[in-house]
């Protein structure tokens, strides 16, 4: 548009300088004339030739996203030097933002775990839960120290931390497939036992299909329950180390993320499970809570230390179980 009105100001200058000289008979009407139409012309082309510099910029910037992929693909390391036994996560002065020049998200976070815990993170909204959990992945860079069986988890090859670290985000994505499909992701383990451990069992059994029912695209097939625990399903079923979970419960009802808490707590024992939530009413089950704050601070405790000595914490949680939470399922 920008160079539509430099065009027509062109115009208009034209217009006015000519008219002026034929006016004062330094030009005759057919020189006028043809001035015009000589320009017009020129306008043209060269609104084109801007057109093409736009495209130029715009095929700039989808260059760089595609030249990544567009080298010669190297085999990746699947060597992998990881204890299975044990497991030992150490969280000192963690702090974390998406942009070295952006501010910090989290400072200070500083906590340890074993396996057969379940860690639990809450606080109110934008106050990093989900960023402290995304932090463990080892996609961005971060500041301070994680460490898994005491070695600093950037050290770890990208196969290593895929073998050690299950996660599942807030908003996850099925595929337009089967159910044992969208669980296994291709590796052909039995998947009766984490459906028991996510309580889908029961919803199988109405289904004419079994684990062969398509979910449909994005699982539309599916109620919202059914989809987010679909979904727990595929991050449990490998068993990894450490377990991620970011609002798993949000659209399912009380009861059974009551039943899906404990099965976790008897099932994964050589797992440590960190569960982000902002429902508090399994928090009672957990080994040790986290409860952020927007100002970047940080509460540290069991469930009854911080309902003891934490006043966001015991209001919440009290207005909850009053409230009765959400008792049904989406």
């Amino acid at each position: 548009p920008i160079y539509n009105v430099i065009a027509m100001i062109g115009i208009i200058i034209v217009i006015y300088l000519g008219g002026t000289k034929v006016i004062n008979s330094g030009w005759t009407v057919g020189v006028f004339s043809t001035y015009i139409t000589m320009f017009i012309a020129t306008a043209k082309k060269a609104s084109k030739a801007s057109k093409l510099f736009n495209s130029v910029q715009k095929s700039q910037v989808s260059w760089k996203r595609i030249k990544p992929y567009l080298t010669e693909y190297e085999s990746k390391d699947t060597s992998c030097h990881i204890d299975r036994d044990n497991t030992a996560l150490s969280v000192k002065n963690l702090s974390f933002c998406y942009g070295e020049s952006k501010e910090n998200i989290i400072e200070n976070i500083s906590f340890e775990g074993g396996k057969g815990e379940i860690i639990g993170v809450t606080g109110p909204i934008a106050s990093g839960k989900s960023t402290l959990g995304l932090s463990f992945l080892g996609l961005y860079p971060y500041i301070g120290s994680i460490k898994i069986d005491g070695k600093e988890l950037k050290d770890y090859s990208e196969y290593e931390r895929s073998q050690m670290i299950s996660y599942l985000g807030h908003d996850p994505q099925l595929l337009s497939d089967t159910i044992y499909n969208n669980i296994t992701l291709g590796s052909g383990k039995d998947i009766n036992p984490v459906l028991k451990d996510v309580c889908f069992d029961t919803d199988l059994k109405s289904m004419p299909e079994g684990q062969d029912t398509l979910v449909g695209n994005g699982g539309v097939r599916l109620s919202g329950g059914q989809q987010s625990r679909i979904a727990l399903a595929r991050t449990l079923i490998n068993k990894n180390k450490i377990i991620i979970l970011d609002d798993p419960f949000s659209a399912v009802d009380m009861k059974t993320e009551e039943k899906i808490i404990k099965n976790i707590k008897n099932n994964y024992k050589n797992s440590l499970i960190i569960l982000i939530s902002h429902r508090l009413t399994i928090f009672s089950e957990v080994n040790q809570i986290i409860l952020l704050h927007g100002d970047k601070t940080a509460e540290y405790g069991t469930h009854n230390e911080l309902m003891k000595s934490s006043e966001l914490y015991r209001t919440i949680y009290n207005l909850q179980c009053t409230n009765g939470g959400d008792n049904d399922e989406r």
